[in-house]
């Protein structure tokens, strides 16, 4: 893991740190879970999808949304941490050939608003935040089959006409994934190999 730094965004500075591979063609950037509940970019799922990315040859940028760590600017609901993720989105993009984007529960809800054509991952995702149009470039969604925060039966629901989308749910997994932490880790890793 390299040292943070920091890039002009929307609403100040924003803090990051890249990893992988620098030649790498190919890359990520993840967006961290709920600023006003801690979320910020050193969080261990987001440390389990950069491992596997950089495993597949994949650069990762990881970043701090506004108002979080080193990133100056005030939260705002998702609206400004989407301007947040497109601006990373660009300067990684800069400098390399496709980026696709990721984020977990409160970030992935910001990646799903992504509105390039690219690969996502989502991981835990709230349904009242998924874009209402999650366009039809493929996407890997996991679900902890006990998230009591993402209730599994809405997420359903809620994705059952799309066939871009797939759908991993993991048996015993709750929202914070705990002991099952490899087997997500894996299996976006597998997403990842074919998509990223």
């Amino acid at each position: 893991m390299s040292t943070p730094q920091t890039i002009a965004g929307p609403d100040g500075v924003i803090e990051l740190m890249e990893g992988g591979e620098a030649e790498s063609r190919r890359g990520i950037v993840v967006c961290h879970p709920h600023p006003l509940y801690g979320g910020n970019m050193f969080d261990s799922v987001l440390d389990d999808v950069c491992s596997g990315a950089h495993r597949v040859g994949l650069a990762s940028v990881r970043f701090n949304f506004r108002g979080v760590g080193g990133s100056e600017g005030d939260h705002d609901q998702g609206n400004g941490e989407l301007e947040d993720l497109m601006a990373v989105k660009a300067w990684m993009g800069e400098r390399i050939d496709s980026v696709c984007v990721a984020g977990y529960s409160f970030g992935a809800g910001v990646a799903s608003r992504c509105p390039d054509p690219v690969a996502k991952v989502l991981i835990a995702p709230p349904v009242a935040m998924l874009a209402d149009d999650l366009g039809t470039a493929p996407i890997l969604i996991v679900a902890g089959e006990q998230d009591t925060l993402v209730p599994l039966s809405d997420l359903e629901a809620r994705l059952e006409p799309l066939a871009n989308v797939t759908l991993l749910i993991i048996a015993g997994a709750d929202h914070f994934f705990g002991s099952s932490r490899t087997t997500l880790k894996d299996e976006v890793t597998d997403f990842l190999v074919r998509y990223g």
